[in-house]
């Protein structure tokens, strides 16, 4: 059985699906899920205690990174990098008799890894052999843990068959197997476990899994973080992982700061080009509505001006190889203050409005006029402050200097 090409969104999720006949692309989504169930039920005594071995954080992590990797990367040196590193941890295994749901797991990666890395050097024929290993592979795995009745994949003598709806990674990790992609009101959860080990284990110490933890949710919510944040946690240098769950924190923690600060100055430029536009009648209160003080008006003009020069000196500053926190302290100060001078000139707005009166904004014009340039100014403000406040949590990332 085919899926209708370039109509996944359309098709029906009550089908039930042949694994064999599935390409890479499609394989990869359907691992993944039934990889990220088997990992939510990974449980020892060893993580379920108070005090956990570095050897077994550092095979989880591995393991997670592995996941993010496998659906977030599509250039083959980074594939090739994360699978290294998996192969590199096999000693680790066998000399702690790690458990075989998390080799079941990290073996299923490493032949999806090969797969993607295959895909990405054009290699048809190996990509064909990797999809029938996954078919094989994913029904099996945790054959004989007490965890496989909340994996979904079924068999029979012949076929492997999947649901439909485990094509897509924005319908709920435990979705009915009936779900429709359209409809995700209708997602109702189906066979999910009230109690996730592996997220009880991070819970432990949220400082150092926190994104582990708000990633492992989003899937099962249906709500995956953003991709890009993703695809630039798993492509975080070798030495970093290697340093262990603490030093990757901290990187993600950064990664993640810089990220929600370039979301900030794409908002801000977006409000200060609606500005722009705003026609200058509107801005001194012609077209009927309320006259405003010629001294604040060419005083946010100069201001508006200001936020651009600010906004290009943070954009060159965060795009340097160590951004200097000193400089971004001195940017967040200037926007911020700008901000308190932006607050101030819509309420010299609001004082126009009372000064008029009411007849003169009894007119619908001159209301019109007075709310679209406060509810635009008033964006503009909130914009410039969360920009500031985005630029002094990625400062608290950086290392002193």
């Amino acid at each position: 059985m085919t899926l209708p090409a370039g109509d996944e969104e359309s098709y029906l999720m009550s089908e039930i699906l042949a694994l064999d006949d599935l390409q890479l692309a499609q394989s990869r989504v359907l691992t993944v899920r039934e990889m990220l169930r088997a990992l939510g039920m990974f449980s020892t005594s060893a993580s379920l205690s108070s005090s956990v071995p570095e050897w077994l954080e550092q095979e989880l992590l591995v393991t997670a990174r592995a996941l993010l990797t496998c659906y977030s990367c599509d250039d083959a040196t980074s594939v090739l990098t994360t699978l290294h590193a998996l192969q590199k941890s096999r000693a680790v295994r066998d000399e702690t008799n790690l458990s075989s749901h998390l080799k079941s797991i990290q073996g299923c990666a490493a032949k999806l890894l090969l797969g993607v890395a295959a895909n990405a050097k054009g290699k048809k024929e190996a990509v064909e052999q990797t999809v029938c290993r996954l078919a094989d592979e994913i029904p099996t795995m945790l054959p004989e843990s007490p965890n496989r009745i909340y994996l979904r994949y079924a068999t029979d003598e012949l076929v492997h068959f999947a649901a439909a709806s485990d094509l897509h990674y924005h319908i709920a990790l435990w979705a009915n197997e009936d779900a429709e992609v359209a409809f995700p009101e209708f997602w109702v959860l189906s066979n999910q476990p009230s109690f996730i080990p592996v997220m009880y284990f991070w819970k432990n110490d949220g400082s150092k899994w926190s994104f582990w933890l708000d990633w492992y949710q989003g899937f099962l919510d249906g709500k995956p973080l953003d991709w890009e944040l993703q695809r630039r946690v798993a492509l975080i240098d070798n030495a970093v992982w290697n340093a262990g769950p603490e030093t990757v924190a901290s990187e993600i923690e950064r990664i993640r700061s810089r990220y929600e600060l370039e979301q900030e100055i794409a908002n801000l430029k977006e409000q200060l080009a609606i500005v722009q536009d705003t026609p200058a009648a509107s801005l001194i209160g012609d077209n009927g509505g309320p006259p405003l003080e010629d001294a604040p008006a060419r005083a946010f003009q100069t201001d508006l001006a200001l936020i651009w020069k600010q906004v290009e000196e943070l954009e060159e500053e965060i795009a340097k190889p160590t951004p200097s926190p000193s400089q971004l302290g001195k940017i967040a100060k200037a926007l911020w203050d700008i901000s308190r001078r932006m607050a101030a000139y819509c309420g010299s707005i609001a004082d126009g409005m009372i000064r008029e009166g009411s007849k003169e904004m009894a007119k619908a014009g001159a209301k019109w006029t007075a709310g679209a340039t406060a509810v635009t100014f008033t964006a503009q403000t909130e914009s410039v402050q969360s920009a500031a406040k985005a630029i002094w949590a990625f400062v608290k990332t950086l290392p002193p200097g």
